[in-house]
């Protein structure tokens, strides 16, 4: 009876990862809330009928609970509390999915076997889908296929993961699967997933001693196979592998974003919250970009919840590897899918996290008995979780629909959703009302401050002008616009006082815009060998017209 239960419970699951990997892997946080009301349902009916709530070993719970209560007690310090909190219901998934496996037992193993054909079906309908011009935009990026995922990167990661799988059967279904798979991979026009395949390719051959005798002629035939495609040119496969090399704009933009982050941790080893990356990276950074995720989860979770807890999950992921009785496939399937998130952000996608978590340890566990007390808690946390998880849920989604103001109706939280309102707003008066709230829970957003530095200009308070305006320079030293508006104001303020006689506030602007210039000049300075190699070039010079404007305001106010 209790086989029957599980095998029904793994069912559910395997229908809620799909779920997840059909809404776009699961990258988006209204996803996260949707699994978090659906996980917890299941959790709590599960325990409630068995009359026991069912734990993980410690040496496993305490790495994965790291990640979601990390999320949460940085909402105590975090660059904003708000966003904050969404960071706890967006990981949140990966402790309840990770409960949820400990009731499955050996059902585990069937949802393993189930990932081939799940990636190859993906591959077989999001490659028809790509055919057609109408569908395009769902399964392609830049040309690229994407699988449902709508990220090239990561779609190829869990193709490699299918196919690591069906590495270690011996039958003729896992020749078609591994056929269909590399094709998806190559589909793709990941670089670095080539170069993981391969190796990865290379191991399992000397690994797996019953397929060694075929190894010439695979790599014989793999060989000439990518040579006439390469010079054929047909897809993107082969223009990606034709551009394979250390010096592309986006391997040395990943190393810009690294060597950037390291003075952010090291300024909050304590992380600065989900979205404090985002916020703050302008401050830091030493060449042009702008990304929710600096594209090395290590680093990531560092920025996030801090040093120690990034530790503790990496350290338990690289322990799971090297640990003794650990299988052959899921030591393979750990490596590749680590060394793929040290150059990219897979575990943002739900669905990347719950492959994660079916190759880790669930089979350690322990029983607690649920007492009257226990079940009124459970009760309670539950219907919190649930509650939580359905404001911020539908707020999310409303952000990503474009409904920013419905978004931030649902808690007054969503500071993204009120960026793009104050941005949107026709009313000055509403505008200058919603950048005074972001300030006063987030002092990062540069946008903010310049809008109030327009409202003061407009009350002729132009002192508090120059400051606030400062301010978002100091936020955001790149945005070159922003320099432009800077100086097109002061031009004014200096026809203004020169039209009165005030000589001295109009010496006072000129000052402020000759500090432009050094502004530029210091940025130049800043800006590192990175970020003149990427392809965002820095802009760190006024344009000509902007340069005789303040040499003319120079000779003016001499005489």
């Amino acid at each position: 009876m209790k086989d029957q239960e599980n095998r029904r419970i793994s069912i559910i699951t395997y229908c809620l990862f799909v779920s997840c990997l059909v809404l776009a892997g699961g990258f988006f946080e209204y996803v996260s809330c949707l699994m978090v009301t659906v996980l917890t349902g299941i959790l709590g009916i599960c325990w409630w009928r068995a009359g026991k709530i069912s734990l993980p070993s410690i040496v496993s719970l305490i790495p994965i609970a790291v990640i979601p209560l990390g999320y949460l007690i940085t909402c105590l310090w975090g660059i904003d509390r708000g966003m904050a909190v969404l960071g706890f219901f967006k990981f949140l998934p990966l402790l309840l999915f990770f409960l949820l496996l400990t009731l499955l037992g050996k059902q585990k193993e069937w949802l393993i076997s189930m990932l081939p054909i799940t990636g190859t079906l993906m591959t077989l309908f999001t490659f028809l889908m790509s055919l057609f011009p109408v569908f395009q935009e769902y399964v392609l990026v830049a040309g690229r296929l994407s699988g449902t995922f709508q990220y090239p990167n990561t779609y190829a990661v869990f193709l490699l993961v299918c196919l690591i799988i069906v590495s270690f059967r011996r039958d003729w279904k896992a020749i078609i699967y591994a056929g269909i798979l590399l094709f998806g991979i190559y589909q793709s026009g990941s670089r670095t997933v080539y170069v993981i395949t391969a190796g990865i390719g290379l191991a399992l051959v000397l690994y797996h001693k019953d397929i060694r005798k075929y190894t010439i002629p695979c790599v014989v035939l793999l060989a000439t196979g990518v040579g006439i495609l390469v010079w054929r040119q047909l897809g993107i496969g082969a223009n990606r592998l034709g551009t394979l090399s250390l010096s592309a704009s986006t391997f040395l933009g990943r190393l810009l974003y690294f060597q950037d982050a390291v003075p952010m941790i090291l300024k909050h080893p304590f992380g600065m919250g989900y979205y404090g990356y985002f916020f703050v990276q302008q401050e830091y950074q030493t060449g042009v970009y702008s990304v929710l995720s600096v594209h090395n989860e290590c680093l990531q979770l560092m920025l996030d919840i801090g040093i120690i807890p990034a530790v503790v999950f990496f350290g338990y992921l690289v322990w799971s590897i090297i640990r003794k009785g650990q299988t052959g496939r899921n030591r393979f399937v750990l490596i590749a899918m680590l060394l793929h998130v040290m150059l990219d952000y897979d575990f943002q996608f739900l669905s990347m996290l719950w492959v994660l978590l079916l190759f880790l340890d669930t089979e350690q566990k322990k029983e607690y008995a649920i007492r009257r007390v226990g079940k009124s808690g459970l009760l309670i946390g539950s219907f919190c979780l649930i509650a939580g998880a359905v404001i911020f849920g539908f707020s999310c989604f409303c952000y990503n629909n474009g409904n920013y103001k419905r978004a931030f109706a649902w808690g007054h939280y969503h500071t993204m959703a009120e960026v793009y309102l104050m941005l949107e707003s026709e009313d000055a008066e509403e505008g200058y009302q919603l950048a005074d709230d972001i300030i006063s829970r987030n002092t990062h957003v540069y946008q903010a401050y310049a809008v109030l530095a327009r409202q003061q200009l407009s009350q002729g308070n132009v002192e508090e002008f120059i400051r606030l305006e400062e301010r978002a320079l100091t936020l955001a030293p790149y945005e070159n616009q922003e320099y432009q508006n800077y100086v097109d104001a002061l031009n004014a303020c200096c026809e203004r006082y020169v039209e009165s006689g005030n000589i001295e506030s109009a010496g006072i602007c000129l000052k402020r815009m000759e500090g432009v210039e050094t502004r530029l000049q210091v940025l130049s300075e800043r800006t590192s060998s990175l970020g003149w190699k990427i392809k965002d070039v820095p802009e760190v010079e006024l344009p000509t017209e902007y340069m005789e404007m303040i040499e003319t305001w120079k000779d003016v106010l001499d005489e």
